[in-house]
């Protein structure tokens, strides 16, 4: 499918199952979120790195949702288990919180740390831990240029600047590798391209089978992603994203 010819986000009209219409307004994460829980009738969500909740996990309307970061940034107590995702599962796995060692969620939003090692884990214990026709989905694996895609978080000053880290190495290495899983990176055309909710990508991981595309940029370099992005991340548009997952 080729995204390019997806229509432009502020030119389409549709509601979704969440009864969000999209016209004149920016789409953003949690409609895609809530789109495929209430789609497919799913009551679990799990949410790996929240930072503010008021700015997704509140807005997630599902019966159950469990949320996860160790708060260093956003000082908040509003959060289920103030852990990292890595001690988190850990943790689970070892039957030490108070849900059972063997719990499914039905769909999984990674927004933790954004470099890629941690990522990978991140989506391999969701793997673990997903229903069987759960999501994962992951933000930020669509860097707009080579500096929001560099490895630190900081800039050279010191200060902080948009940052979408090194996620997009994650998702290559998926698409290129994992036979077993349908991905998709959902992105908006036109004037919301550079938004960065859904602008820098939004990427929709299930189980199931897809050609992998080809292992052509072993050392992850930044001009050859560039190149051949729309392919690495199996770029799709946002009614794209509505056709297939209905």
């Amino acid at each position: 499918m080729n995204y390019k010819n997806n229509i432009p986000l502020r030119q389409f009209k549709i509601q979704t199952s969440d009864g969000f219409i999209y016209q004149d307004t920016p789409v953003q994460k949690v409609h895609n979120i809530n789109h495929l829980i209430k789609t497919n009738k799913f009551t679990k969500y799990l949410e790996i790195g929240v930072d503010d909740p008021a700015g997704n996990f509140h807005q997630v309307i599902c019966e159950h949702k469990h949320s996860v970061d160790p708060c260093f940034e956003f000082k908040t107590d509003d959060v289920d288990f103030k852990n990292t995702s890595d001690d988190f599962f850990e943790l689970l796995d070892n039957d030490k919180l108070d849900l059972p060692k063997d719990y499914k969620w039905d769909v999984v939003f990674v927004d933790g740390l954004h470099i890629s090692d941690q990522v990978e884990r991140d989506i391999n214990n969701a793997l673990n831990h997903l229903s069987p026709n759960g999501f994962i989905l992951v933000h930020d694996g669509n860097p707009p240029s080579i500096n929001h895609a560099r490895e630190d978080y900081h800039i050279g000053n010191g200060n902080r600047a948009p940052w979408n880290g090194t996620v997009w190495k994650c998702i290559y290495k998926l698409n290129a590798t994992r036979k077993d899983l349908i991905i998709h990176t959902v992105v908006p055309l036109g004037e919301d391209a550079n938004d960065n909710d859904t602008g820098w990508g939004l990427t929709v991981i299930s189980r199931g089978e897809q050609e992998c595309c080809d292992f052509d940029n072993s050392f992850y370099e930044y001009r050859t992603f560039e190149k051949n992005r729309a392919k690495h991340l199996n770029l799709i548009g946002i009614s794209d994203f509505f056709n297939i997952y209905k």
